[in-house]
């Protein structure tokens, strides 16, 4: 010790004395320290649990030799630190002493609520090889620790089902963190005719609080025809039996939602012997569709009117087939899907007073979906509609958009004031019921430039008229003189300076499409920039396109618009537009004001590689890039 004391008093003095005779000139505040230490900065820090931070360490002096400095923690419950020893050499070594170090320290979520903990980290020198440095005194930070952790429950299930064929439905229930004494939750069935519960209450405690404890719903098996029907499990602190005081006593847990599939099918026919429905009492009529048939007979109908048939409220996929007699065999009208969708319908004219209604589950078991089977005498209109001696005559960008009704054969328009070689987005949307689109580039309707089959409610194609006119056909596809209402219209489409010439693409399912397009010969200091898209994809809102210049700026155009409707067709971004795409409903036809401005493009070289980035952020609906463009000026 006297010796170590006395280095440290040689030290200093020499030290002093080179301080005093101004040793190298200038301000002496503006040197670097000449005595050996250790720099820590900075020498508190405060973090939350579940987060970390850093503070650096650097020597004052170069050393002789190696300096170690040990890092430990006054309470390793609380903190980690990402390195336990600093190394330091001196110049030529690995480590050099005038390089900071950076120590890394992270909070433990310990799942206690145990308020802000303060603690210290200390740095202590004493096995350094360097003499000087190991008789140095040991360094602290302060650490101060927030604490997070909340009293709260984790419920494994939001919503279930049961059936009455005895399928039970079950869900756990696990705190957050421990508490301090019991917590006891009452369990109870709000319709225990539907369900009842396997238990009911659970006790936590501080020993068991992270095992899951499991509530099981015993669906009741009724006979009555009463669909599915849905009640909850609610879940209640108990106040008389429970003893924490952390915080659990005074919080609320949301019910579990339990739907009981219906299972009695007795009211429903067979075959030759189906359930007489009288029209206009007894509609809706709620039952099950099996994995066979249901047959059904609709009563007190007029003859001569149209009725529109529909079963509503699918869960799983059925078929529907109405017939004009008893033995099933003169069908009207059927509706079939190979997806589920929760309705489908027909609309038939009785030459009677009654219809015969035949409901097909597609399942593969005794339990099918439950719907709802309903009729509404409806009145056909075809006002305005064209022949195909005398098409209706639509001036474009006058009498557009036109409001027709479609047939079940076809109905014809002649579309005038069109400009020769320019491109024509035409459309049908509003659909009801399934329509297909015809366009032709002359009067005797041959020769087909573009069509659109399908069943959605938009139908469009892209054509280019030799002349000043197109010529329409709307094809009803149906079997009677009920059709479904619809809007014509037409837009022009501007011509974009470039294209893709990849697409068409299939967009990725829960992915990101990324195409790109080589532009030269643009101008080179941009002052316009337009974005032509044609996208279809059966859930807009589920898309962002993102347009991607040469320069690497990006511009979203569209950030998950549109809800739940269908389809960019022929989409035009421009800054000159009148309606913003936020404020524009599915399917988008024409022009729109994009998410982001296109103007701060300009300025930007157009030429060099820009890219489209469509990504769909959610899973089952799917579809395609069909085209995508730019017009730069």
């Amino acid at each position: 010790m006297f010796k170590r004391m006395s280095y440290l008093i040689f030290i200093t003095l020499f030290s002093t004395l080179l301080l005093a005779c101004g040793g190298g000139g200038g301000d002496s505040a503006s040197r670097a320290p000449l005595l050996p230490g250790i720099t820590v900065n900075p020498l508190s820090i405060t973090l939350a649990e579940n987060t970390s931070t850093t503070f650096e360490v650097v020597l004052n002096t170069e050393p002789a030799n190696d300096v170690t400095i040990n890092i430990s923690s006054s309470d390793a419950s609380e903190v980690e630190v990402s390195i336990a020893v600093l190394n330091f050499t001196n110049s030529a070594g690995d480590s050099p002493w005038n390089i900071p170090q950076t120590v890394t320290v992270s909070g433990f979520l310990d799942g206690i609520i145990d308020g802000n903990q303060t603690i210290t980290l200390v740095l202590n020198p004493e096995t350094s090889v360097d003499s000087v440095y190991r008789a140095l005194p040991q360094t602290t930070v302060a650490a101060t620790i927030s604490d997070i952790d909340t009293a709260g429950f984790t419920v494994s299930e939001t919503s279930l089902n049961t059936s009455e064929n005895g399928t039970s439905g079950s869900y756990t229930v696990v705190l957050n963190i421990p508490p301090d004494g019991d917590v006891v939750i009452d369990v109870a069935s709000t319709d225990t005719s539907e369900g009842t519960v396997s238990v009911a209450s659970l006790t936590f405690d501080s020993i068991n609080w992270a095992v899951p404890q499991t509530v099981t719903i015993v669906p009741v098996d009724d006979t009555d025809i009463d669909g599915n029907q849905t009640y909850n499990i609610d879940m209640s602190i108990n106040p008389d039996n429970t003893t924490d005081a952390s915080g659990y006593a005074v919080l609320t847990l949301a019910p579990v939602s339990v739907t009981n599939i219906d299972d009695d099918n007795v009211s429903e026919g067979s075959t030759g012997t189906p359930v007489v429905l009288a029209y206009g009492t007894d509609l809706p009529f709620a039952g099950m569709v099996d994995n066979t048939y249901s047959y059904y007979e609709l009563t007190g109908l007029t003859a001569g009117s149209y009725y529109d048939i529909s079963i509503s409220g699918l869960l799983v996929d059925a078929d529907l087939f109405v017939y004009g007699d008893s033995a099933y065999t003169s069908r009207q009208c059927r509706a079939i899907t190979e997806t589920i969708v929760d309705s489908e319908n027909c609309i038939v004219m009785p030459t009677g007073d009654s219809l015969w209604v035949k409901v097909d589950g597609q399942w593969t078991d005794s339990q099918g979906a439950s719907y709802i089977l309903n009729a509404v005498e409806v009145v056909s209109d075809f006002t305005g509609e064209g022949t195909s001696v005398a098409p209706m005559i639509l001036a474009y960008g006058v009498d557009l958009p036109f409001s027709g009704m479609v047939d079940n054969t076809n109905s014809y328009y002649e579309l005038t004031g069109l400009t020769s070689g320019s491109v024509y987005n035409i459309s049908i949307s509003g659909l009801m019921a399934n329509a297909d689109l015809f366009v032709f580039d002359e009067s005797t309707y041959v020769s087909t430039l573009c069509s659109s089959e399908s069943t959605a409610d938009l139908d469009s194609c892209s054509a280019m008229p030799t002349g000043d006119s197109l010529w329409i056909k709307v094809d009803g596809q149906n079997t009677i003189g009920i059709g479904t209402d619809y809007v014509l219209n037409a837009i022009e489409m501007p011509t974009p300076d470039f294209s893709s010439a990849n697409t068409p693409l299939a967009l990725l399912d829960v992915g990101t499409l990324t195409d790109t397009l080589s532009v030269s010969e643009a101008p080179v200091s941009l002052s316009s920039v337009e974005v032509l898209v044609d996208i279809t994809h059966t859930f807009d809102a589920d898309l962002i396109i993102t347009l991607i210049s040469p320069a690497g700026t990006q511009i979203i155009l569209s950030y998950k618009n549109g809800d739940n409707g269908d389809n960019y067709r022929s989409t035009i971004f421009s800054g000159s537009a009148s309606i913003s795409i936020t404020s524009g409903v599915a399917p988008f036809i024409g022009w729109f004001i994009p998410e982001e401005s296109l103007s701060t493009l300009n300025g930007e070289n157009g030429n060099g590689t820009w890219s489209l980035v469509v990504e769909d952020t959610a899973s089952a609906d799917t579809g395609n890039l069909l085209t995508w463009g730019v017009k730069l000026q």
